[in-house]
C-alpha cells in the first residue's frame, strides 16, 4: 500500500514539476455555495453553467434574428397597405360599360398590368423571401440539434428547483421572491446566507412547480406548492391562473399524498411524505434517528443523512473523530521535504484522507481550459446520486477549491466496500467542476497484492 500512496501523491503533484499530462491534474472545485446529494451525472442545460452560458448566446442569437424578422413583416406589411390601398381610376367606376372603355386606352391597360405584375410581383418577391428566411426553420434546427432546450429542460430545472428546496429547507417565501434562504439549520459556508434574485414566480409557476414535484415523488413538496399557487393567485391583479382550478387541484394532490402515506409507507426510494396525513403535519414531524456505518440503510434514512449532510450538519459524534489526525507527508522524493503534502484524516474505516491544496489556482484554470466540456461541470441543482465505484478513486473535497478527496474503494480481498457510498449535493448557487482519477487494482497487483483472506 506504501508503494502505490506514493505513486498517488506523485501523480498529483507532478504537474507542479511538468511531468504529467493534464490528465493526472487532479482535482478542480469551484463552487459558491457547498454542492451534494441524488443522482448521476446530468449532461442538460440546466444542470451544467457552461451549457447556460451558451444558451445566454442561443438567446441574444434568436433576439436579432426574430427582430430582423420582424423588420422584415413591418415592410412587407407596409407595402401590402400600399398596395390595397392605392386608388386607381376604375375603382370609381360602377358601369361594367365604363369600365370597358377606360381599358380600351393603351396607357390604362398598360398601368393595370404593370400593377398586377410589377407591383404584385414584388410583393410576392418579398413574400418568398420572408418564407425562406422564417425563423422557424433555424429555431426548429437549433433544437435539433441541442443548440436550444428541450422540453425535458425545462422540466429539468424546475425539478432542481423542487430537490433544491428539499435538500437545503429553502425558505418558501423568499424562494418565490426569487431569493435563496436555506433553512437556519444549515450550517458551513452558506448558513445565514440569502442569495438575491432578481425575477419572482407567480401563481403559474408554483403551479407547475406543484406539479414537477407531484411527478417526481415529492408529495409533501407538491402540496406545499400548490397552496402556495392558491395564496398568489389571490394576490395577483391579473391571476395567472384561475383559483378555482388550483383549489380543485390542490383537494386531489393532499388525496394523492394521503393515499400514497397509507399504501407505501412515509418514504422509500422514489417518493416522500410528511410522514403523516396533510391535515395533521403540525403535530407530528417526521424525525430520522442518525444512523451510520451500517451495511444497509433504508432509503428513507439514506436519503435524510445526504439532505443533512448537505446543509451542513454535523452527524459524526466527538467520539468517532477523536481519532483521526493531520500531518504532513514527506515521502521518500526529496521534493516532498521542500513542500510536503497536507493530509487530514476523514474516516479510518473505511480510510478516507483529504489532501488540501493538492492543485493551484492556475493548474486549475489550465485543466479548465483543456477539458472543458469533458470535466463534469455541475449548475443549477447539479448533483451524483449516492454510488459506488469499485475502484481506488479520487474525489474532490467540496468545501475547498483545490482538495482533493482519496479511499479505497475496494477491500484487501478485491471485494467492493459498501461503506463507500458516496455522492454530490446538489448546487445551490455557483458552478462545481470536479474531475477524477481512479488507479485499476489489476495495474498494481505487485504494488498493492490482493489478500487470501476475506475481510
Amino acid at each position: 500500500m506504501q508503494l502505490l500512496f506514493e505513486a498517488l501523491v506523485a501523480a498529483l503533484y507532478a504537474s507542479r514539476r511538468g511531468l504529467t499530462a493534464y490528465a493526472l491534474l487532479a482535482i478542480a472545485c469551484i463552487a459558491l455555495l457547498p454542492p451534494c446529494y441524488n443522482g448521476q451525472l446530468q449532461r442538460d442545460f440546466y444542470s451544467s453553467v457552461h451549457n447556460l452560458l451558451s444558451l445566454v448566446k442561443q438567446e441574444q442569437d434568436v433576439r436579432l434574428m426574430l427582430l430582423a424578422y420582424a423588420e422584415r413583416l413591418k415592410t412587407l406589411q407596409a407595402n401590402i397597405v400600399n398596395f390595397v390601398e392605392s386608388r386607381q381610376p376604375y375603382h370609381d367606376l360602377r358601369n361594367p360599360s365604363e369600365v370597358s372603355d377606360y381599358l380600351k386606352h393603351p396607357v390604362h391597360a398598360f398601368h393595370l398590368t404593370k400593377r398586377m405584375i410589377v407591383d404584385l410581383g414584388s410583393i410576392e418577391s418579398q413574400i418568398h423571401e420572408l418564407h425562406a428566411s422564417d425563423p422557424l426553420h433555424n429555431i426548429t434546427a437549433m433544437r435539433t440539434n441541442r443548440l436550444l432546450p428541450w422540453d425535458e429542460d425545462f422540466n429539468g430545472i424546475a425539478s432542481s428547483l423542487v430537490r433544491l428546496q428539499d435538500t437545503y429547507l429553502l425558505d418558501m417565501d423568499d424562494l418565490i421572491s426569487g431569493h435563496l434562504t436555506p433553512s437556519t439549520v444549515t450550517s458551513g459556508p452558506q448558513k445565514n446566507r440569502t442569495v438575491h434574485g432578481r425575477v419572482p414566480l407567480n401563481a403559474r409557476d408554483c403551479y407547475f412547480m406543484g406539479q414537477v414535484a407531484l411527478h417526481n415523488g415529492f408529495y409533501d413538496r407538491a402540496v406545499e406548492w400548490i397552496e402556495r399557487a392558491v395564496a398568489e393567485t389571490s394576490q395577483e391583479q391579473s391571476p395567472s391562473i384561475a383559483k378555482e382550478e388550483l383549489s380543485s387541484y390542490l383537494d386531489s394532490v393532499i388525496k394523492k399524498h394521503d393515499d400514497v402515506l397509507d399504501s407505501m409507507g412515509k418514504a422509500g426510494q422514489h417518493w416522500q411524505t410528511y410522514g403523516v396525513p396533510v391535515r395533521e403535519r403540525g403535530k407530528r414531524p417526521l424525525n430520522f434517528q442518525t444512523k451510520l456505518f451500517e451495511d444497509r440503510l433504508t432509503f428513507a434514512q439514506e436519503a435524510q443523512n445526504y439532505k443533512r449532510l448537505c446543509r451542513g450538519e454535523q452527524l459524526r459524534t466527538p467520539k468517532m473523530d477523536s481519532h483521526l489526525r493531520c500531518r504532513y507527508y514527506h515521502g521518500r522524493d526529496g521534493f516532498f521535504r521542500l513542500q510536503p503534502v497536507k493530509i487530514e484524516e476523514a474516516n479510518l474505516k473505511p480510510y478516507i484522507i483529504v489532501f488540501h491544496d493538492i492543485i493551484g489556482d492556475r493548474d486549475i484554470e489550465e485543466l479548465l481550459a483543456f477539458a472543458t466540456p469533458r470535466l463534469a461541470n455541475y449548475g443549477v441543482g447539479g448533483q451524483y446520486v449516492a454510488h459506488h465505484d469499485f475502484l481506488a478513486d479520487i474525489y474532490n473535497d467540496p468545501n475547498r477549491k483545490g482538495n482533493a478527496a482519496f479511499w479505497w474503494n475496494l477491500n484487501s480481498d478485491g471485494e467492493g466496500e459498501v461503506l463507500t457510498k458516496h455522492g454530490g449535493c446538489p448546487v445551490l448557487y455557483g458552478s462545481k467542476w470536479i474531475a477524477n482519477k481512479w488507479f485499476r487494482s489489476n495495474s498494481n497487483v505487485f504494488r498493492l497484492p490482493c489478500s487470501v483472506n476475506r475481510k
